[in-house]
């Protein structure tokens, strides 16, 4: 049995694998989708099941675990489209390649591993700077735990950032800190969650 975590989204992740030890994630692609007056990124459906196919034998059984978004009336009914467009693509994609697919909402995983997740959202009067330290902490958090469960994956989680050059050639003296792929880890914990309750 094959088990998928999603991390959905336009810009989501996949984890898939049978054991801890196979694991392996790729992202979702953007494309654009209309919605309203212009466009919005959904997640390329077909290239998320040319992705997924290279880890899905012909004869293989699996279920998804897709992850329910954190709709809230104050981000508008284009969001939620958006949000719907992804999310129903991923699930009649997997339905059409004979994956079972279970919804899970990100209360569920991030409880399952101890993080806090959305409940570290902004409290009233806190200033927007220490809420997106907050927020910033609850990722890395996230990407702490898949690679303390995942030691493997580690770069794929935190990968090095592009190296800046110079008109020459030359290293830049400036460089780009690297940046937590919080999506990846995101996926992999949904993964990790799924395989635990599915008593793997």
């Amino acid at each position: 049995m094959i088990t998928i975590g999603i991390d959905t989204g336009a810009t989501g992740a996949v984890a898939v694998g049978s054991q801890p030890a196979d694991l392996r994630v790729f992202d979702l692609v953007p494309e654009p989708l209309t919605i309203g007056r212009q466009p919005r990124n959904v997640a390329s459906i077909g290239c998320f099941v040319e992705n997924l196919r290279q880890y899905l034998p012909p004869d293989a059984r699996a279920v998804a675990f897709l992850e329910a978004p954190v709709l809230q009336p104050k981000n508008g009914t284009i969001l939620a489209a958006q949000t719907g467009a992804t999310l129903g693509g991923l699930r009649g994609a997997l339905l059409a390649l004979g994956v079972r697919v279970e919804i899970v909402e990100p209360q569920i995983w991030y409880a399952h591993h101890g993080l806090a997740g959305t409940s570290a959202r902004p409290r009233k009067g806190m200033s927007r700077v220490e809420a997106e330290a907050l927020k910033r902490s609850a990722k890395e958090a996230n990407v702490a735990r898949a690679r303390a469960l995942f030691p493997h994956l580690a770069v794929v989680f935190e990968p090095p950032a592009e190296v800046r050059l110079t008109k020459s050639g030359e290293r830049h003296k400036s460089q780009p800190a690297p940046k937590p792929a919080f999506d990846r880890a995101d996926a992999a914990l949904i993964w990790s969650y799924a395989h635990s309750i599915l008593g793997r």
